[in-house]
């Protein structure tokens, strides 16, 4: 678990270096998602798999989790 987790993390704070051609632009998953995801009011991970699935305006659809993140690489890191 524990090379996991720490490949989890890289790909959290150095999401170029670590998904390469998955990503457009210089920004890092916790550029929006601050304290590595921790701050309440900043888009929190805290909890995200009990939020999902859930209804996303924007899609007009009932996404899963993983929707979300594919949905977060290809708009804000322009992958």
């Amino acid at each position: 678990f524990g090379e996991e987790a720490r490949r989890g993390l890289a790909i959290l704070t150095a999401t170029k270096d670590s998904l390469g051609e998955h990503v457009g632009n210089g920004l890092r998953c916790t550029s929006c998602h601050l304290d590595e995801g921790r701050r309440q009011f900043s888009m929190t991970w805290v909890g995200v798999t009990a939020r999902y699935p859930q209804f996303r305006s924007r899609a007009a659809a009932v996404l899963t989790v993983e929707d979300r993140i594919h949905e977060c690489i290809e708009r804000s890191l322009a992958g």
